[in-house]
């Protein structure tokens, strides 16, 4: 029987999406008043493009692609951004993120994925750091290059945000381990209920044996008891009940036994319940 959640990563990778969804609209819409254009067409390549790609492929079952996806684009986004900003604009903090994601979103059954998801964001800020100016000419970005008007505030918004997006994830994976913990536990006291009652059938054949056993010897010494002593009538009515009894006992038991035999259809009919009360 499989947990009926999905499991941590899947529901971290849901929370991060639709969080980031409008938060890159409200950026495109922030740089494109501030005449940052190559942001502003950035984030609307990513909102009208790659998400719902990203959405696409997690609904077509292939969320690791997905998972991927999303993290290499985000990464990349920052990258284009920060190298396009002659002034340091605090963009570097989303690398944070970036390498957050990976142990969030992937499962630890892929290492290789994981490394290399939380490596790309490294690789990025060396690029940034270390080659800015090779990496301006090589994508022509010197054709966006931008002076940022109030870089101080830029940048404290910019920690902002890839704070709000690191709390964010860190309570989503929070709520998603306790749901995963949650069904874990109602798993097992499912599987205990499932072995309970896999033992009691195995109890029933047993009980209904040794039920039948002393019931045939009883069945038997009351008919060579009536038939050797030659009652009057009036024990008739007595013996009538008596066998009826021995019978509804039988049935019972062939019930029982019926029910712990594997693979044996259990037939069912209606009865009235008041002849039972």
């Amino acid at each position: 029987m499989g947990l009926k959640s999905l499991n941590y990563g899947d529901i971290t990778f849901k929370y991060g999406v639709f969080a980031t969804w409008p938060m890159m609209l409200f950026y495109g819409g922030f740089n494109y008043m501030r005449d940052h254009l190559l942001g502003a067409y950035l984030a609307v390549f990513m909102v009208c493009v790659v998400y719902p790609i990203i959405t696409y492929s997690f609904f077509k079952q292939k969320k690791h692609f997905a998972k991927v996806l999303f993290l290499i684009s985000c990464n990349t986004f920052v990258l284009f951004v920060t190298n396009s900003v002659r002034q340091p604009i605090g963009t570097e903090y989303f690398y944070i993120v970036g390498a957050v994601g990976p142990l969030m979103f992937l499962g630890l059954d892929r290492p290789k994925t994981i490394a290399v998801c939380m490596a790309y964001p490294l690789f990025c800020w060396l690029l940034t750091i270390f080659f800015p100016e090779s990496f301006t000419e090589f994508f022509i970005l010197h054709k966006f290059m931008t002076d940022d008007p109030n870089p101080g505030l830029r940048s404290k918004m910019n920690f902002f945000f890839a704070f709000l997006l690191v709390a964010a994830m860190i309570v989503s994976y929070i709520k998603a381990m306790s749901r995963l913990t949650s069904d874990l536990i109602e798993e097992k006291h499912i599987s205990a209920q499932a072995s309970k009652l896999s033992t009691l059938g195995e109890m029933a054949s047993g009980i209904a044996h040794e039920i039948n056993n002393p019931l045939t010897v009883i069945k038997y010494k009351i008919r060579s008891l009536f038939k050797k002593n030659k009652l009057g009538p009036e024990y008739k009515q007595m013996e009538v009940d008596i066998y009826r009894s021995i019978d509804r006992i039988e049935k019972i038991t062939h019930g029982l036994r019926k029910y712990s035999r594997k693979g044996e259809s259990i037939s069912y009919r209606w009865v009235k319940t008041n002849s039972f009360l």
